[in-house]
């Protein structure tokens, strides 16, 4: 049994998973308060750790949070005193904000990221060695295989065909996929989305991978049923996670909820003050990373909002459920009056409407929002129209005196990862 294999038969005991977290949590809480000098003075002080070296995980949740500002301020006394003992590599993410955070990753950490990646792709159809079709935009993900002659042989090795969707052309993915017709397709969420939204609007059909995986991107509704519709002989399953803190869940195949990988991380909802939420309400997303000893990342809030459920899935696993990712934190919009609108409720005005070809909604401020779109040139004799009836929905999430303006443009601009954000508040970011 490897070590993918491994993870997954213990989800199907309730025991032995609670067991393996809570072990692996005092492991880092350990080593955490003797090797890393930011946590040896916080986890005493919260009385998670006492000077005989006992732990208490009921004191766990007064750890502070771990945020982006402490990354960049805390960076060395977050390493490990001791890791030039241990094999670890420097990582980056800009994440939304496009402001790069650094930080270190170890082999350990790699190994069970790799187990759990396998994993998820097992859950998809799809076994090592067959053709796979990876749309990606992240200019080092894509050089990370090497380039020119070194990097097509790795590719063919890998028996891996690359479509960059930096610069994005659905019948580009169309002609691969009917060419290379491979097992899996590894997308960002929009590219895979806006190739369906082709396809269905041409009536056309296209080769049916047996899976389909989704990341870098939230997965709304209206973008599911639309993959779905486009591709209905694939599993589609939305994989959720960051560069900081790898994969976190991925969708049942069966049933088509979010699986925590509780072996490898602790995952919590909090409040606007930091205390927990129940199941079913809605808050930031905290992880704590079980296999990174040599930069902790404890209760780290990674800018996601999101749900737990609080019930279990029926396919048997006793993972936790998250119920959904409502989408980041800065695109989240605040009303004049302080209350906060899901942008997933402003998507749904933006359905039906064939002129818009692709669309980014950014709060300006409290009292402007600014809607910009590329024209797909279909139906434009009803933009006018159109733009009435999407400023009078706005207006009934956001209020009366909140200013909607529609800006067309020739493309709507990616963030340098090559993901595409579709709602961005500048409001709820300052």
């Amino acid at each position: 049994m490897d070590l993918a294999e491994e993870i997954d038969s213990h989800d199907f005991d309730y025991t032995a998973i609670m067991d393996i977290q809570s072990k692996k949590l005092k492991e880092l809480l350990a080593y955490s308060y003797r090797y890393v000098p930011y946590y040896k003075h916080i986890l005493k002080k919260t009385g998670v750790i006492m000077d005989n070296g006992e732990i208490y995980l009921d004191r766990f949740q007064e750890v502070p949070i771990l945020n982006k500002e402490i990354l960049r301020s805390k960076y060395f006394e977050l390493q490990s005193d001791i890791k030039d003992s241990e094999r670890w590599i420097v990582n980056t993410s800009g994440g939304s904000t496009g402001e790069p955070v650094f930080f270190m990753q170890d082999e350990k950490f790699n190994k069970y990221m790799m187990a759990v990646k396998c994993r998820y792709e097992r859950w998809a159809g799809y076994r090592h060695g067959e053709p796979r079709l990876l749309l990606w935009g992240s200019p080092r993900d894509l050089t990370s295989s090497g380039i020119g002659i070194t990097g097509r042989l790795k590719r063919f090795m890998r028996n891996l065909t690359v479509c960059n969707t930096y610069t994005f052309d659905p019948l580009d993915v169309i002609e691969r996929l009917n060419k290379h017709r491979p097992v899996l397709v590894e997308a960002y969420v929009e590219s895979i989305y806006e190739t369906a939204v082709y396809l269905l609007r041409k009536s056309e059909r296209v080769y049916q991978p047996k899976g389909i995986i989704v990341s870098a991107g939230t997965l709304h509704e209206h973008m599911e049923d639309t993959i779905k519709k486009a591709f209905p002989d694939s599993i589609l399953l939305n994989r959720y996670g960051s560069r900081e803190v790898g994969d976190v869940a991925c969708y049942c195949p069966e049933f088509g909820i979010l699986h925590v990988s509780d072996e490898t991380h602790v995952v919590e909802v909090l409040d606007d003050n930091g205390e927990i939420l129940p199941p079913g309400e809605e808050g930031e997303i905290v992880i704590t990373v079980l296999n990174n000893f040599v930069m902790p990342f404890i209760r780290y809030k990674i800018g996601d909002r999101g749900i737990i459920s609080s019930k279990k899935c029926l396919c048997g696993r006793h993972s936790m459920v998250l119920e959904k990712i409502t989408g980041r934190s800065n695109c989240h919009f605040l009303t004049p009056n302080g209350y906060k609108v899901n942008t997933a409720a402003i998507t749904v005005t933006m359905y039906n409407y064939p002129w818009i070809k692709r669309y980014q909604i950014v709060q300006e401020s409290l009292t402007l929002i600014n809607v910009y779109f590329e024209s797909s040139g279909i139906g434009t004799e009803d933009i006018n129209k159109d733009t009435m009836d999407i400023k009078k929905k706005f207006r009934t999430f956001m209020g009366e005196d909140v200013e909607v303006k529609f800006v067309e443009v020739n493309e709507v601009p990616r963030l340098p990862s090559g993901k595409f954000v579709y709602f961005y508040s500048k409001v709820n970011q300052n």
